[in-house]
C-alpha cells in the first residue's frame, strides 16, 4: 500500500477492476491469519470506531500479508500470473529458509494513504526472513517497500491526513495484542471485488516444514479460475 505523504487519504471505491485482473477471478497471497479472539475483538473495535470514515463492505479477515502470489493459472504466460510451478518453487525456498514459529506484537494504529492499520512489530527478522525466502524463489519480485501491518479497512472519500493522523493515535488497540505465529497461510480472494474475504487455499508448518493442504484443493485453484 502506498504510504501516507500527501495531506489527503485517498478514496477508495468499489469497482470491477477489470483492467487488473483482464478477467482472471482469483488472485492469492501469502500471509498470516491473525483472527484470533482476541485480534478480532480488537480489530472489530477499532473497525467501529473509524467506520465513518471507511469504505462499507470491508470483509477480509485479519491477517499480514507477507507476499503476493500472484493470478493463479496452469502455466505462467503473464508476469502476474501463478502457476504450480511458482508454487512448488516457493514452498521448497520455504523448506530450506523458513523460520521456526515466532510471534508478533500488533499496534500501534498508523495509516497508509488508502486505509489505517495495525503496525507488526515483535520478531521482525523471523517475519522478514519468511518473506525473503518467498520473494527470491517467485519469478515476479514483488519489491516494494515492505511495511508488515493488519489493515482495518479502507478510506472510503478523501480526509485530511494530519487529523486522521491524529485520531488514530488517539486509539487503543489494547494491551499485550501478541500473535503466536505457527504458520503461513497460501489465501485467494476474488480479484472483482474490493476488499472481499480471504479463502485458505494451503497452510505451511513453520514446525514441521512442510505445506499442508488438501490435493483437491491445490488442484481447483489452478483449474477453477
Amino acid at each position: 500500500m502506498q504510504q501516507a505523504t500527501d495531506a489527503f487519504t485517498l478514496a477508495c471505491r468499489h469497482d470491477d477492476f477489470s483492467d487488473w485482473h483482464q478477467g482472471r477471478h482469483r488472485y492469492a497471497v501469502w500471509a498470516i491469519a491473525a483472527d484470533t479472539p482476541a485480534l478480532t475483538a480488537a480489530v472489530d473495535g477499532l473497525k467501529a470506531q473509524l467506520a465513518p470514515w471507511l469504505l462499507p463492505g470491508y470483509r477480509r479477515q485479519p491477517h499480514i500479508t507477507v507476499a503476493l502470489g500472484g493470478f493463479p493459472a496452469p502455466t505462467r504466460q503473464r508476469a502476474d500470473d501463478y502457476s504450480p510451478a511458482c508454487l512448488a518453487a516457493q514452498v521448497a525456498a520455504l523448506e530450506r529458509a523458513a523460520p521456526p514459529p515466532f510471534s508478533l506484537e500488533l499496534g500501534p494504529c498508523a495509516t497508509f494513504a488508502s486505509a489505517p492499520y495495525l503496525a507488526v512489530g515483535g520478531d521482525g527478522p523471523s517475519l522478514l526472513q519468511l518473506r525473503q525466502a518467498l520473494l527470491d524463489s517467485h519469478p515476479e519480485r514483488d519489491d516494494f517497500p515492505y511495511t508488515p501491518h493488519l489493515t482495518l479497512g479502507l478510506y472510503g472519500d478523501t480526509y485530511p491526513l494530519a487529523p486522521m493522523q491524529a485520531r488514530l493515535q488517539g486509539l487503543a488497540p489494547g494491551p499485550g495484542l501478541v500473535l503466536p505465529v505457527h504458520h503461513l497461510d497460501l489465501m485467494t480472494y476474488a480479484a472483482d471485488t474490493i476488499g472481499g474475504p480471504l479463502h485458505t487455499v494451503a497452510r505451511f508448518d513453520l514446525q514441521q516444514r512442510r505445506l499442508e493442504a488438501e490435493p483437491q484443493a491445490l488442484a481447483g485453484l489452478f483449474t477453477q479460475l
